[in-house]
């Protein structure tokens, strides 16, 4: 589901050049601390991670810094052990679907959009990094997606 952007009047921060600069340092302080927080939350990627044995390896995997010397391998093992599991669930039915997560009718992501939410949900839910990573992707989907009862 893409939202758009809603027109308001200006605030009285953007009515004037000084308020916009003072807008745009704010934003820019704000994109910085979240970079660092995210740059802290992901360690580097080791050899073990792409053996792919929990739901942990795949947060590092999916969740690595641009800078790591594995950056390139780590993301696109990240989005091919996705997409498998995405074309096995469409082979066999989507058995899981509107049964364990109900995704609401319509929804267009992007897989990076997609990704960025798992590995964001299990980096707030460690508990489960000791999953399958099967496992973990389902108890995500069905986290962000719940069936009503």
């Amino acid at each position: 589901m893409k939202v758009r952007a809603l027109q308001s009047t200006p605030s009285r921060f953007e009515a004037s050049p000084k308020g916009r600069s003072m807008k745009r340092r704010v934003s820019l302080a704000g994109a910085a601390a979240l970079l660092l927080a995210a740059g802290a939350a992901s360690a580097q990627v080791t050899k073990q991670n792409f053996m792919l044995r929990t739901t942990g390896d795949l947060v590092a995997l999916c969740g690595v810094s641009r800078d790591d010397p594995n950056a390139a391998a780590a993301i696109h093992f990240c989005h091919g052990y996705y997409v498998g599991v995405d074309h096995f669930a469409e082979l066999t039915g989507r058995p899981f679907r509107n049964v364990l997560y109900c995704p609401p009718e319509g929804l267009k992501l992007t897989r990076d959009e997609v990704l960025g939410m798992l590995v964001g949900w299990h980096r707030r839910n460690p508990q489960f990094a000791a999953e399958a990573p099967v496992e973990g992707v389902y108890r995500w989907a069905s986290a962000t997606w719940p069936c009503k009862k």
